[in-house]
């Protein structure tokens, strides 16, 4: 495992970025469906159950509001484009985590599949001869 340091690290790397751009694209979606909604005259509230209504300026204990990176009103093929954008990284970045573990891992058993033969060819012939138990 120790000449593989690097490429295992590499793959944790790429771990954490898949997991971060896994997490960006239901924002993305939120967005989305929002500015859809601002498009369509939809007051953006929402019903729960018991008839309620929760409009944007309802008060929901422990939410404080939209604090994210892209305030504003943004098209919705712009918020689309950003999404296929997010999946196309969030593809390279799983290919990339895919490739290195498993090269990591195929070459980590190659290596000792090559030490145990090497043993395996040195030992004396009576070693062989010997009954197995």
């Amino acid at each position: 495992m120790r000449p593989y340091r690097g490429q295992f690290a590499a793959g944790l790397l790429f771990i954490g970025l898949s997991s971060l751009s896994t997490m960006a694209f239901p924002y993305l979606l939120k967005l989305l469906i929002d500015s859809a909604g601002q498009r369509m005259g939809i007051s953006g509230g929402a019903t729960v159950p018991g008839g309620a209504s929760l409009s944007a300026g309802a008060s929901i204990p422990g939410f404080t509001g939209h604090t994210g990176p892209l305030p504003g009103h943004y098209s919705p093929g712009f918020l689309a484009l950003c999404m296929i954008g997010v999946l196309s990284i969030q593809m390279v970045f799983s290919y990339m985590r895919v490739y290195l573990f498993t090269n990591v891992g195929e070459r980590a058993l190659a290596d000792m599949r090559t030490d145990v033969y090497r043993r395996m060819i040195r030992m004396p012939m009576d070693f062989f001869a010997q009954p197995a138990g």
